[in-house]
């Protein structure tokens, strides 16, 4: 977009409204897909830059399995304890937790669990927002249809897990304006199993 001009930016996008959220940061293939969702559009590089996605997802999914590997689910009572330890601190679950409940995206604490494991269970895609800067973690974001997100930090800890709400910015345009670069690609078939076994 950069090597066009304003005129032929307005025309690549279909209008001058449309020019505004790409330059307040709209992800350039979201808002293609949006306008013609018939015909979406991907990246070169996701489609065929498969070996630099994997080299990235398989350090990230070994820290994630990691913080998983104690979970236990035998009782409700075990399965949120074991949800809690996940987190990035007790505090942070807190707060999602009363959020979540505040908003009706679930009926109780157990719902919690049961919502975050379902989505990384059905997962298919994961979009990984990579930093440069040593004091900003990694983001790892996975989605179920769309419908419900979870996104851990690169040491493994969960962020958030949360309901896709339609007025969010979306996590590419956020985390690409923090100066992130955006990898995006298909979840591993052996981190999916290892949620629908557990």
């Amino acid at each position: 977009m950069k090597q066009f001009s304003e005129y032929d930016r307005r025309q690549i996008v279909g209008s001058k409204s449309k020019l505004m959220e790409f330059k307040k940061g709209e992800d350039i293939e979201t808002l293609f897909n949006r306008i013609r969702p018939k015909y979406p559009i991907r990246k070169y590089v996701d489609i065929f830059d498969k070996k630099l996605y994997n080299e990235n997802m398989k350090k990230y999914e070994q820290k994630i399995l990691e913080k998983f590997e104690n979970f236990d689910i035998s009782t409700k009572e075990k399965a949120i304890e074991s949800f809690k330890n996940i987190w990035q601190n007790e505090k942070a679950y807190k707060i999602h937790l009363k959020k979540r409940l505040r908003l009706g995206h679930i009926e109780d604490e157990h719902d919690y669990v049961k919502k975050t494991l379902k989505c990384l269970k059905e997962s298919k895609e994961v979009i990984i927002a990579k930093y440069n800067i040593s004091d900003i973690w990694d983001r790892i974001r996975y989605f179920d249809n769309k419908e419900w997100i979870v996104i851990f930090a690169e040491n493994g800890t969960l962020l958030t897990s949360h309901k896709k709400e339609k007025t969010e910015l979306s996590f590419i345009s956020k985390h690409k304006n923090l100066g992130a670069e955006i990898i995006k690609g298909v979840i591993d078939d052996e981190f999916r199993k290892f949620f629908k076994n557990l």
